[in-house]
């Protein structure tokens, strides 16, 4: 790996990757001042810093630099630079309660097929709506523990788990139903 980087900013507050000195991370941290271009397809002439995370993945998963070219390697380098200072999020692997990065509510539950799948909270309404594509903004950090469920419900006068309106005093104070917070 080649030493392209720029001066360290020292205000960078380092994300934690497991194994890396802070140092080292301020140099990943740093890699929108190279000048790496994509050389190939559609993204070619684009910066690194303009393209989106997606195809960021998939150029560190499915594309192999040709050492012929210096612009092909620096782009290389760049993107595993890249992926190394944003790792991929832990998918979620069993049913519960999520919020997304806009403070949308999830329920994630399994289909008869065995797949999951997400339903969003209508807050107004208290119906879950499925949205397509609504797993993807989703993971394990975002889940929900009983106390976040219980102040949400509070908030919205309705159980976060199944979204019923909540009638009876005792779970009104709760903030969820007696019967949903065993599931929890």
């Amino acid at each position: 790996m080649t030493t392209q980087f720029a001066e360290i900013n020292q205000e960078t507050q380092p994300q934690a990757v497991e194994g890396l000195q802070p140092a080292e991370l301020n140099k990943l941290n740093n890699w929108t001042n190279l000048d790496a271009v994509c050389p190939v397809g559609k993204w070619k002439g684009t910066p690194i810093s303009q393209m989106p995370e997606p195809t960021l993945r998939w150029f560190a998963k499915n594309w192999q630099a040709n050492p012929r070219y210096a612009d092909s390697v620096a782009f290389r380098e760049a993107v595993d630079r890249w992926l190394i200072s944003h790792p991929e999020p832990q998918r979620i692997q069993r049913e519960g309660m999520f919020r997304d990065e806009q403070g949308r509510v999830f329920r994630v539950q399994q289909a008869q097929a065995g797949h999951l799948y997400a339903l969003m909270l209508e807050p107004a309404s208290g119906q879950f709506v499925y949205i397509r594509g609504s797993m993807g903004g989703l993971s394990e950090a975002n889940r929900l523990t009983l106390d976040q469920c219980k102040e949400i419900g509070k908030a919205i006068g309705r159980c976060v788990v199944c979204g019923a309106r909540l009638t009876d005093p005792a779970s009104v104070e709760r903030g969820i139903g007696p019967i949903c917070a065993t599931r929890l």
